[in-house]
């Protein structure tokens, strides 16, 4: 059912015409219809009367003004009662009003990589719009849900963003790679830095990075640019979306990873480890102390995992912040049907 939210501002300006032209009102209906997609009643007399057109032009323009601001597809039906001095019957009328909302529209980039796809799926199956932008573009024999993403090929740095942001609701960046240090610093943190102030001058609400578990590691150890641009590019999402920007640290990623025309089975891996740990979590935990203990007892994540935990950030608007390994498994089983 739609939020009942509307009625009080419907009946504060039905209220506030009626004092202005000396009317007696009586109370609106609180049970008015409101329901998603509902049969629109019909105007309740002449059929050469628009049921609108007996609404004060003051009450027509403040409720037609609230109805902007709603945020999703909707046509509904309120149903107004006033009575005149005097006058013991009622003259009641229904007033259909129909707003046509954004819906959501997802922007994965690295969308045709290993996280990427499991991102696009997971969301085209939720009924969200979804854009992939990617340097290698469209992947091959993924099933037939990849004819429900939109495939674009290019590249961050040069992409022309009028064909990938106008009407975005969120972003999700899986943008990430291993070479030289120069290389690892301009994937995994120029990359992303760019794509976030990109979304922000867009206006996106939303933007959510895929980053990497430190390992409880020295931090000299994690001077290498694979982990100092990540870090770099957090901190460019949480600085441009305080309140709305998420980071999702997952450490070692499992499912069947496609590399080419081989598919890498690192599920038979991944998964009897992750299941091992977590069955003895309450012995190993005294151990997290020690330093780079996270090598050895960081569980794995399924990739499966981290896409729900990623689209249940961007449908969330309470979601924010940085999401540990425990973190990303407890918002992916929130999402699971």
């Amino acid at each position: 059912m739609l939020n009942q939210s509307l009625l009080p501002r419907c009946r504060e300006v039905w209220f506030s015409w009626c004092r202005e032209n000396k009317q007696s009102p009586t109370k609106m209906s609180s049970s008015s219809s409101l329901s998603y997609a509902a049969a629109i009643s019909r105007p309740p007399s002449s059929p050469s009367l628009s049921s609108t057109s007996l609404l004060p032009s003051a009450f027509r323009s403040h409720f037609s003004n609230s109805i902007s601001h709603t945020n999703r597809f909707l046509k509904f039906g309120v149903k107004c009662s006033y009575a005149d001095v005097g006058v013991k019957d009622t003259n009641s009328f229904t007033i259909d009003v129909e707003a046509n909302i954004k819906a959501e529209k997802l922007v994965v980039l690295g969308g045709s990589g290993f996280v990427g796809t499991a991102i696009c799926k997971a969301a085209a199956s939720r009924g969200i719009e979804v854009i992939s932008l990617s340097r290698s573009g469209r992947p091959s024999n993924l099933g037939s849900w990849e004819d429900q993403v939109s495939w674009i090929t290019g590249d961050v740095f040069y992409v022309n963003w009028d064909e990938v942001l106008p009407g975005a609701t969120a972003v999700i960046s899986t943008i990430g790679g291993f070479g030289s240090e120069e290389q690892m610093q301009r994937i995994n943190g120029e990359a992303n830095i760019t794509a976030v102030n990109a979304a922000k001058e867009y206006g996106i609400p939303k933007f959510v990075l895929i980053s990497v578990h430190d390992y409880n590691l020295p931090s000299f150890l994690l001077t290498s640019g694979y982990f100092t641009g990540k870090r770099k590019a957090e901190s460019e999402v949480l600085s441009k979306y305080p309140a709305s920007g998420v980071v999702l640290r997952p450490g070692f990623i499992y499912g069947k990873r496609k590399v080419g025309d081989f598919e890498i089975p690192l599920d038979l891996v991944g998964e009897p480890v992750e299941k091992l740990l977590d069955a003895t979590s309450s012995f190993t935990k005294p151990l997290s102390a020690l330093p780079g203990s996270d090598l050895i007892f960081a569980s794995p994540v399924s990739v499966d995992d981290v896409a729900q935990a990623a689209i249940n950030a961007v449908k969330d608007d309470d979601c924010f912040g940085v999401f540990t390994i425990n973190q990303i498994k407890e918002a992916a089983a929130g999402v699971k049907v």
